[in-house]
């Protein structure tokens, strides 16, 4: 949701979203093409994900920005 939210998405510049395993962890990278304007949200989402994770496996995710990559990083 997010990367549709903050992303220009077209023909020219798709949205590539990968998911993927690695080292026990279950990464979701997006590729960084930001919109001119975005809407302001509640900003929740991702903290609502990370309170919810915790709470079940007593496990914090990692997400941020690296270079022109969005990646959301969920231990499993």
């Amino acid at each position: 949701e997010n990367a549709i939210k903050h992303n220009e998405v077209s023909v020219q510049a798709p949205l590539l979203i990968k998911v993927y395993f690695k080292d026990d962890q279950l990464l979701v990278e997006n590729n960084v093409n930001p919109k001119p304007f975005v809407a302001p949200g509640e900003g929740i989402g991702l903290d609502n994900l990370q309170q919810r994770f915790e709470l079940f496996t007593g496990k914090r995710i990692r997400f941020g920005l690296k270079g022109d990559t969005y990646r959301v990083v969920l231990p499993i």
